[in-house]
């Protein structure tokens, strides 16, 4: 029995450690970047595009084409040939020509036809050429769009991490308090027991202490949410248990190029300008001169002239030119509108490019801010707690009443608080500072 019991906590412990996971914010990230729909989409993309590639390149080479048919006949097909024979006239005959009708009997119970054929084309126009530029450029689109994704998906794990490591240091922060209020509450129960303090005092700490019964609970749920909202962006189940390094860190030795153009959206849209200008070739192309030239062999036999059957095959050889002379201005227009594509994505791409600067401005004047959001804090976060460390020794030597000695602790706590958020929107700051320059 002994030894079930120690089974069944054994097992019952490692159930429990199974769904715990200690997560640091790299680990975080790979986990998202696994489970995320839209990378695995935007990847299935790339592929497609590579098979298109593939595909695109098979038009530089030959065709090669096969072809057979079979006829079969019931009746066979009776007729006479008439000739005519003509004389000339030095030989002095009574006739000038010579009639005569031969009887000819064809039979096909068993003709066939077959035959190979091999296709290559010479010039197109550059059609094979710039269809190959046009995959090319694809396959490049596709990948930028899965950095766009990844990049996406790397500011939201960020902000969910930093947002659940918030959380947890606020519950310990509500603990660190609901337990200084236990002690006043103690002392001031004391107090009033021996009739040193009124009612009025005793009732006034336990206000504050029920303040801050309900302040832990709303930061336990919140923290239980935050998990949730973490398990959910790195694929785990929600059930699991996130360890994570609850200091914050703030490193502002922060280094970037500050470059858009390196940023997956502009390379997306200047590979959109590459592509239209792609597209105008191909249009063009399809108004050009085109050289062909091919070769096959065939083979036909299995019809019979008089029972006499008659088989034959050889070897044949062919080059094609296409000159298009006049097609009512469809080509022209056709490489005007595929033009127009061109300067659309172009007004496209600066537009975009001014928008991304001013949202790497913007970026960056945000991260200023809340490196300086930090120092204020730190500041008043300091004078909080002297104030604090003050009035608790005045109430402890009678000389401020409780109600100062709360409003010090309540100071305190919400300069810890302040200081916590501002280190929190700090981290998310740079998050999106190096996703505007291009650093993630």
């Amino acid at each position: 029995m002994k030894r079930i019991a120690i089974l069944l906590f054994a097992t019952a412990y490692g159930i429990t450690a199974l769904a715990q996971e200690h997560m640091s914010l790299e680990r975080a990230r790979e986990l998202a970047l696994e489970n995320d729909e839209n990378i695995k989409i935007a990847e299935q993309t790339i592929e497609k595009q590579r098979l298109q590639k593939k595909v695109a390149e098979t038009y530089y080479l030959p065709s090669v084409s096969a072809n057979a048919g079979a006829l079969y006949q019931a009746s066979d097909v009776d007729g006479n040939m008439d000739i005519s024979i003509g004389l000339p006239a030095e030989l002095g005959l009574p006739i000038s020509s010579i009639n005569s009708a031969i009887p000819i009997n064809i039979s096909m119970k068993g003709a066939y036809m077959a035959g190979i054929n091999i296709q290559q084309a010479v010039y197109a126009g550059g059609k094979v050429r710039s269809q190959n530029k046009i995959a090319d450029l694809g396959v490049e689109i596709a990948e930028e769009n899965r950095r766009i994704q990844m990049v996406n998906t790397i500011v939201q794990v960020d902000n969910a991490y930093w947002m659940y490591v918030a959380v947890q240091n606020k519950v310990s922060l509500a603990e660190q308090n609901m337990k200084m209020l236990e002690g006043v509450m103690k002392r001031a129960k004391d107090s009033y027991e021996v009739g040193y303090s009124n009612k009025n005092d005793l009732l006034k700490v336990q206000v504050e202490y029920n303040k801050a019964r309900l302040d832990l609970q709303k930061a336990k749920n919140g923290m239980e949410l935050t998990r949730m909202s973490l398990c959910r962006i790195t694929g785990l189940d929600f059930s699991t248990q996130i360890e994570t390094d609850s200091t914050l860190i703030v490193d502002k030795n922060l280094s970037a190029s500050e470059d858009i153009a390196t940023r997956p959206e502009y390379q997306a849209l200047q590979k959109q300008v590459d592509l239209a200008n792609s597209q105008v070739k191909s249009s063009r192309a399809d108004f050009l001169p085109q050289l062909g030239v091919s070769a096959g062999y065939s083979r036909w036999g299995g019809v019979e002239l008089n029972n006499q059957n008659f088989e034959n095959g050889g070897l044949t050889a062919m080059a094609t030119i296409k000159v298009p002379i006049f097609n009512w201005g469809e080509g022209h227009k056709k490489v005007e509108m595929a033009k127009l594509d061109i300067e659309t994505k172009t007004l496209d791409l600066a537009r975009n490019s001014e928008l991304m600067q001013l949202e790497l401005a913007k970026a960056k004047f945000t991260l200023n801010e809340a490196e300086m959001t930090i120092d204020i804090c730190k500041s008043n976060l300091e004078q909080a707690e002297e104030n604090r460390r003050v009035s608790s020794d005045n109430y402890e030597l009678g000389k401020e009443p409780v109600t100062d000695m709360l409003v010090a602790q309540t100071q305190w706590q919400q300069a810890q608080n302040e200081l916590l958020d501002a280190k929190i929107n700090f981290r998310i700051a740079q998050t999106e500072y190096l996703r505007v320059c291009g650093g993630l």
